[in-house]
């Protein structure tokens, strides 16, 4: 066994022993102790998936991480913490925050005893196998004519204008009242499938290194950025629209060889990453009634005067995070009352994933678990997976789907580890921009995020087929 499985096995004995002794819990030098340890440990562990090119294992994780640090820290500043914010707070209860923050333990050590079995296709050695592929790409990309890009752009471009036309937006109504004005309600799940030809034609004419392209770079990251707004944000979520822009973050950051042309890349993305996870969820609302800017000024204003007492406005200052330990509060108040759902999350899947217009002939789908937890509490929208998987009855349907997702994961690794083909390298992205994000938005839309990923390695095959019989 190779000192990097050790790592894995280690961090998930460790998890799991902190999840067996009922920790967190109130003794402030041992807690300290055990919860720095956990992070350092869990930190490299991170670290040594991402050397080793697991990018989907390692952000996977780290979201993770990231979630269970939050926990950690409203179990031992409870007494602090001001209960004031945009949730019910019912269920916020020391008791609570111990068993969510305790199971989580048992997550991690689940998924690293998962990967610890395939390590030697998690770490197994091919950075040159991936630079290989990495220039064939590029290579392909490059015989890409510009032509081709504009024709594609405008048939795009003519479909967004159509479903933007036919939608409501928030200038019609706040958000989330707009979603039942309008002609058609197109799904929002299907909405980056519109945006990302932009960023693809972006990417393209960059790598394409040719200083009179300097103006199509411009030009198409202008583009991008306008289609985000006009299909995606305009409607309301953020979701897709932030992983979008964290991918062309790194892109950039990837790409860019000037110091100069990095940061102020790196400075426009993390801006409006900034407006989008901070001002959005309150300007969303506000510009119906006062416009684009006085919503963007009242919501800096807002935030700003929030930012001065972290204590007493957490839960309005970093929407997300804490909204995911809210659903598992919640269904953790729930288990304890005995209202559980008894696997129903699992048994729907199928007739869940179905698109709408089959519907007449198989019936109304499954109403999503997001929604069946706000019959009970007041959430803001998303599911935490794990605390939607716990929801169907504790502990062992959490176990089981755990193991069942971080499997599914390294498998998704193993076959873009193994392929011989560079065009299907194309499709990963799909998936380290769809599942890490669909983490936090529950299990329907998770799996939903492993089946886009299908489909654009499907597309590929397609590409590849009619590609092949042309010549």
């Amino acid at each position: 066994m190779s000192n990097k499985s050790i790592s894995l096995l280690s961090f998930g004995i460790f998890s799991l022993v902190l999840y067996v002794i009922g920790f967190p819990f109130k003794s402030v030098l041992l807690s300290s102790l055990l919860v720095w340890t956990w992070i350092a440990n869990g930190m490299y562990v991170t670290y040594l998936l991402y050397k080793n090119k697991n990018i989907l294992l390692s952000i996977f994780l780290l979201l993770n991480i990231i979630v269970q640090i939050y926990f950690l820290f409203n179990y031992f500043y409870f007494d602090e913490i001001f209960p004031l914010g945009p949730y019910d707070f019912s269920a916020y209860k020391i008791d609570n925050i111990q068993v969510a923050t305790n199971v989580l333990f048992l997550v991690f050590s689940i998924m690293m005893f998962v990967w610890s079995f395939y390590s030697k296709i998690i770490f197994m050695s091919n950075k040159t196998k991936i630079k290989l592929k990495f220039s064939q790409i590029l290579t392909s990309i490059r015989r890409n004519s510009q032509r081709k890009l504009i024709y594609g752009l405008f048939a795009v471009s003519l479909i967004g204008l159509v479903i933007f036309l036919l939608t409501a937006t928030i200038y019609q109504a706040p958000y989330p009242y707009n979603k039942k004005l309008g002609i058609i309600s197109f799904p929002d799940s299907l909405r980056p499938l519109l945006v990302l030809p932009y960023l693809f034609a972006y990417m393209v004419t960059k790598i394409k290194k040719n200083f009179r392209n300097t103006v199509g770079v411009i030009g198409y990251k202008i583009l991008f950025f306008m289609a985000l707004y006009f299909i995606l944000l305009l409607i309301g979520p953020r979701g897709a629209a932030t992983g979008l822009v964290i991918l062309i973050m790194f892109f950039d950051l990837f790409t860019d060889r000037q110091i100069v042309t990095k940061l102020f890349n790196l400075s426009i993305a993390l801006f409006i990453l900034y407006v989008m996870i901070f001002l959005w969820p309150t300007m969303r609302f506000d510009i119906f009634s006062i416009g684009f800017f006085d919503a963007f000024f009242q919501a800096w204003k807002r935030q700003s005067a929030l930012s001065s007492s972290f204590f007493s406005v957490q839960f309005s200052l970093i929407p997300m995070i804490p909204q995911t330990m809210f659903h598992f509060l919640y269904v953790v108040e729930l288990v304890n009352r005995g209202i559980e759902l008894h696997y129903q999350t699992f048994i729907h899947l199928i007739h869940q994933q179905m698109p709408a217009f089959f519907e007449p002939i198989f019936g109304a789908r499954p109403l999503n678990d997001n929604w069946l937890l706000m019959k009970y509490y007041f959430h803001g929208g998303g599911f935490y997976i794990f605390a939607n998987a716990y929801w169907n009855g504790g502990i062992i349907p959490m176990v089981l789907f755990t193991s069942v997702v971080v499997w599914l994961l390294v498998i998704i690794e193993k076959f873009f580890k193994n392929i011989k083909e560079p065009m299907y390298f194309l499709a990963y992205p799909v998936f380290v921009f769809l599942i890490p994000v669909n983490t936090l938005y529950g299990i329907q839309p998770f799996i939903r995020g492993l089946e886009f990923g299908v489909v654009a390695l499907f597309i590929i095959y397609i590409y590849r087929k009619v590609r092949i019989k042309r010549k």
